[in-house]
């Protein structure tokens, strides 16, 4: 340790140290910048300390970080005031007793230094320092520099494009902004309106108070994207598509799951049944032994109308389409123009020259995009909305297929008008019947 970085005090007592030791540290001596002293025993030992009064309990003040902090505060010497900046700029640093520290010299014109650069460490003597060389030397920008001042740190604005601005004619403070970009974006002039307007008054020869300030907008402060998009979000992000059976599966207990923009009966579990593969268990043996009916409604609907319909429909998939006697339907893969795979699904002939086609859920407005892309002479019409289909296994038709049993089994599409007990109008049904496998 450097004596002349110590201040040192007479012991009251001599130490009572063994004959032929002598006293090293003949009193206590203290650091005033570290709040550091050291001193030594009457028995010869070196006791050193430190201010504990930055701690608010006494068990703070004995743990092992306050002693780190002793120590750390006698092997550093102390604070000092970083002089970097002033000597990089040609100032010669100055010893300072009061607080064993060098502090900044002479500055060069235009570089003042406050607070705890200058040596000065308490809070109220740093921000009354700091007042008071701020009040003297606030500047707008840096008149004399030879290169680039800027105004405006976001939009690259310039001291020479604000000059420039009032060589122009665009000294309103409103014209200044819109011809510059002063103060633009998400900035709104919390950088850069006050030395942009201050240069631009210094420029017409006016005051602040003259010269004005713009018009701000919202967002002052930042906010959020979460904020925008306020209640859309989780299963509100986007309108769900209902079947027109959802209230029938919402009575019944049904677990929907998403499918696109739409919510689908995934199962429905019954209260004795604890976990889902019991209930799909069940579901599976009730198909197999008996009937089972699903909502396909989610599937796109596509009702295509001309003479070429057929046409159409072998440029559009990998098979043959144009052949399909009427009454009969078709699985069939589309490609896009790319040779890759788009879509699939099944299409059926209702009449000479009117066929249905259906997709899958999400790809039904890409469908009919691409069948317009392709189409020639052929019309076709989304009436995904319009048919809400229903697809029927097991082993036993369903009610109206049984209601209707003058149906020939050649045929696979049929117009049934059947009357539910619930329904007093009559409805058009069309039923689509597999093809038994008579291998």
């Amino acid at each position: 340790m450097q004596a002349r970085a110590c201040r040192s005090r007479a012991l009251r007592c001599k130490p009572s140290a063994p004959r032929g030791i002598k006293p090293l540290v003949p009193g206590v001596v203290t650091f005033g910048a570290s709040h550091f002293y050291i001193s030594q025993s009457d028995r010869g030992g070196i006791v050193f300390g430190g201010d504990l009064g930055g701690y608010n309990s006494y068990a703070q003040r004995g743990n092992r970080p306050v002693i780190e902090d002793v120590l750390e505060g006698a092997m550093s010497s102390g604070f000092s005031p970083n002089v970097h900046l002033t000597c990089h700029h040609g100032g010669k640093p100055v010893w300072d007793e009061s607080i064993a520290a060098f502090v900044p010299g002479k500055c060069p014109p235009g570089l003042s230094v406050a607070g705890a650069a200058a040596g000065v460490y308490g809070l109220s003597d740093c921000l009354a320092q700091g007042a008071q060389k701020g009040a003297l030397t606030a500047f707008w920008h840096g008149e004399r520099s030879k290169g680039l001042a800027f105004a405006d740190f976001q939009n690259d604005v310039c001291t020479k494009d604000v000059v420039l601005a009032h060589k122009e004619g665009f000294v309103s403070v409103e014209h200044l902004k819109r011809s510059t970009t002063l103060g633009m974006a998400t900035d709104q002039g919390k950088l850069s309106n006050l030395p942009g307007l201050a240069i631009m008054a210094k420029q017409r020869g006016k005051a602040m108070a003259e010269t004005g300030v713009t018009i701000f907008r919202p967002p002052w402060s930042p906010v959020t994207l979460g904020a925008f998009a306020s209640h859309h979000r989780g299963v509100d992000f986007r309108p769900a598509r209902l079947t027109p059976t959802h209230a029938l599966a919402e009575e019944l207990g049904a677990v929907f799951v998403e499918t696109g923009p739409w919510l689908r009966a995934a199962y429905f579990p019954r209260r004795d049944e604890t976990d889902w593969k019991r209930t799909v268990d069940r579901e599976v043996r009730t198909v197999r032994n008996s009937v089972g009916l699903i909502d396909v409604s989610i599937f796109g609907k596509i009702d295509l109308q001309g003479s070429d319909v057929g046409t159409l429909l072998d440029r559009v998939y990998i098979n043959m389409f144009s052949t399909l006697p009427a009454g009969k339907a078709r699985y069939g893969v589309m490609l896009r123009e790319d040779g890759f795979v788009m879509d699939d699904g099944t299409t059926a002939q209702l009449g000479e020259n009117r066929w249905v086609m259906t997709t899958t859920t999400a790809h039904a407005a890409k469908v009919r995009q691409h069948l317009e892309f392709c189409l020639s002479r052929s019309c076709g019409q989304n009436s995904t909305c319009a048919w809400p289909p229903s697809a029927s296994n097991g082993r036993r038709p369903p009610s109206p297929v049984a209601h209707n049993g003058a149906l020939r089994d050649t045929c696979v599409y049929s117009v049934i008008q059947s009357e539910w007990p619930t329904i007093r109008a009559h409805l058009e049904w069309r039923l689509a019947k597999p093809r038994e496998n008579r291998s």
